[in-house]
């Protein structure tokens, strides 16, 4: 059973905690009233010191009129801090609510789908929090109090209300041109992009054979041509931007000169007082700061709502696990009942039926040509991935609900593409947890007969690996992995391909860290193309084409396949 991460109502994890703050966007939206009430203060304030305090010579008027303006400061200074505050608290409150629980669904995903989003979405919800923390978002909750701005203008005068109207749809055009224009070359720009840093992360990883081969040059020449598209593309978009930037800089001051010019007009014909200038020149301001920043808060909340789009698809859509309550400890019998499997990217069925039962305490070999879908069986009986129909179960229960947490008790696992974490050989071997017991830490070593070698790192077990274990060896990797699956004595232990990096000697201590985890009543699964492994196997698994073709004693299935090589040799001939 899968289950979606959202609640009865169909809102995702995101949307609900965005709900929880609801009270908080009030607030927010109230002290952006206040701001505004206390912003219109300043310009009442202009317009009484020149049209009373300058017509009337008080000095005391003056002073009455500047310390209650300065109250009103100080009030609007604190309402300002605590609305930053706020949003602060909100940042922190999304980043406690959805990290973790996007970090484990990026973690699944990833494992489900092989894809390496993780990161992507922790952007997207890091985009998010810097918006909330950014100036952005105070735009947009002060964007309707202008309304109050416009009236204010309108009591000054009705000529220059109508003029800041028509001023603020003007750069509401302006704006909305820039991103219709700009949008798709930036977007074409960004996915080019996304595929150049792809390139040059696999160009990284792969540098040892692009020295050997000699594909430096192929390689950069390769990035250029997808550089210099970005470069053309941004600058193409920068180009129609700039024009459009600069036009409505011209504009607001066009703007300003003529509000001046009506203003005085206005003035000089009686029909409004010189006060009304300076109080209608903060005014029209105040009121068409938001238009005029509309250009650069556009493609903050364009870029916002992307994140927002993309983070509560996959909050709303991603499956994951129902897990069951803490079961005991299993004997290690495992029970793979009519399970096949469909690519859920391809949709192609990799595993067919496969119907076998494996005691407690056995050794399976599984063999099988390249593609036949051996490593995809290993991952399904390891929990990884839910078969398409059928069941596996570990000492009855289904392992792929088995609770995740607990599960590392019990399961030991080497996949094929060997992968370290950075920090040292004893948090690798101790599967990253700071607070493991180093004794059974070193029994792990020990029971992959590698503790030898780790003794003669520079610093043992306190070596650091680098990044993802790059100061080691490919053998070195694999045989510190290898003691990973045994950490803990785990009653099941799947091995896909553990000696593909092993010379004789890490060839002879695998058998002999398999043998001993058999002593201890563990199951192991061994995948492996080479031969000499299978000397310990108990039994032996033949897939081919996702089909189990044989299971048996190993001699048996031996015998078998040795019929049969020597019937198609005889066919061959004949």
């Amino acid at each position: 059973m899968r289950q979606r991460i959202n609640n009865s109502n169909n809102d995702s994890l995101l949307e609900k905690t965005l709900k929880t703050c609801k009270r908080a966007f009030g607030y927010l939206f109230f002290f952006g009233f206040i701001i505004s009430i206390l912003t219109i203060s300043t310009s009442v304030y202009a317009l009484q010191v020149f049209d009373r305090v300058l017509s009337s010579g008080s000095i005391d008027t003056l002073i009455a009129l500047t310390f209650v303006m300065f109250g009103f400061l100080v009030a609007l200074g604190l309402l300002q801090i605590i609305r930053a505050f706020i949003l602060m608290g909100v940042s922190d409150f999304l980043n406690q609510k959805l990290s973790d629980t996007l970090l484990h669904v990026s973690i699944s995903n990833s494992a489900v789908f092989n894809n390496m989003q993780g990161g992507q979405n922790l952007r997207d919800l890091g985009a998010i929090k810097g918006f909330l923390t950014g100036s952005g978002v105070n735009s947009l909750i002060d964007a309707p109090w202008c309304i109050l701005y416009i009236i204010a203008i309108f009591f000054i005068h009705p000529t220059l209300c109508i003029m800041v109207i028509l001023s603020a749809i003007l750069l509401l055009i302006l704006a909305y041109y820039n991103e219709k224009t700009t949008k798709p070359i930036l977007d074409k720009a960004s996915e080019i992009n996304i595929k150049g840093a792809g390139e040059l992360e696999l160009s990284t990883r792969n540098a040892e054979v692009i020295e050997a081969m000699g594909m430096r040059l192929n390689i950069v020449k390769n990035w250029n041509e997808i550089n210099k598209q970005v470069n053309e593309l941004q600058t193409q978009a920068s180009k129609k931007s700039s024009v459009v930037t600069n036009i409505t800089k011209t504009l607001r001051m066009f703007i300003y000169v003529l509000s001046t010019a009506v203003g005085a007009y206005l003035v000089l014909g009686n029909k409004m007082s010189p006060g009304g200038i300076i109080a209608a020149s903060i005014l029209s301001g105040k009121a068409l700061a938001p238009f005029d920043a509309a250009m650069g808060i556009w493609k903050q909340v364009i870029n916002t709502r992307k994140s927002y789009n993309r983070l509560n698809s996959v909050m709303k859509n991603t499956l994951v696990r129902q897990e069951a309550m803490k079961l005991p400890e299993p004997k290690g019998n495992l029970s793979i009942e009519k399970i096949a499997y469909i690519s859920p990217k391809t949709k192609q069925t990799i595993i067919k039926g496969i119907n076998i039962q494996i005691k407690a305490g056995e050794i399976i070999g599984i063999i099988g040509p390249s593609g036949a879908g051996k490593t995809t069986f290993a991952k399904i009986i390891s929990g990884i991935w839910k078969c398409t129909t059928g069941i596996v179960r570990l000492d009855g229960a289904d392992i792929y609900t088995w609770n995740r947490d607990d599960i590392t008790n019990h399961l030991g696992y080497l996949p094929q593409d060997i992968e370290l974490f950075n920090g040292t050989v004893k948090d690798n071997i101790a599967r990253m947890d700071k607070e493991a017991d180093p004794n059974k830490v070193v029994e792990a070593a020990q029971d992959a007969f590698v503790h030898d070698l780790i003794l003669h790192l520079q610093k043992g077990y306190e070596t650091d690996i680098g990044i993802g274990g790059s100061e080691l060896s490919a053998g070195q990797r694999q045989r510190i992995a290898l003691a990973r699956a045994f950490y803990n004595n785990p009653k099941l232990i799947i091995l896909d391909e553990p000696n593909s990096n092993l010379d004789q000697n890490g060839d002879i201590a695998l058998a002999k860290a398999i043998i001993n985890a058999k002593k201890k009543s563990s199951t192991i699964i061994v995948i492996s193309h080479r031969p000499s492994i299978l000397k310990i196997v108990d039994k032996l698994l033949v897939i081919h084409e996702g089909e189990a073709k044989i299971f048996g004693n190993r001699d048996e299935v031996l015998s078998k396949l040795q019929k049969n090589q020597k019937q198609i040799g005889g066919n061959n001939n004949g």
